[in-house]
């Protein structure tokens, strides 16, 4: 299903984002990737002031691991670093639109 930014007009798909609530469930763990950790985190992150700033920490660390492990990294992986460079694409485009509206409205 389609929508469109009521403050900016941009078609976005809908998409259903679940956040975890328990911050304690992405930990720091020494086997999961860092870009995983920071794709996480930004992906859970409540607060807007941090949302836009996590989401280019988390790009930024997928993009290097694209570059790190193009030819060492499996079709499955690769399959995988683009699903989190568009979910995080979708979700900058719903944080970019959704403080848009705050300021439109001033909350």
């Amino acid at each position: 299903m389609l929508n469109f930014c009521s403050s900016c007009g941009a078609q976005m798909e809908e998409i259903a984002v679940t956040r975890p609530r328990d911050r304690g469930l992405f930990a720091n763990d020494r086997h999961t990737p860092q870009w995983k950790q920071r794709y996480q985190a930004a992906i859970s992150e409540l607060d807007p002031a941090k949302v836009l700033p996590r989401i280019a920490e988390a790009r930024s660390a997928v993009l290097d691991r694209i570059e790190d492990g193009f030819s060492k990294t499996s079709d499955g992986e690769q399959q995988v670093l683009r699903n989190a460079l568009e979910m995080l694409s979708t979700l900058r485009q719903i944080a970019e639109c959704e403080i848009g509206e705050q300021k439109k409205f001033g909350t």
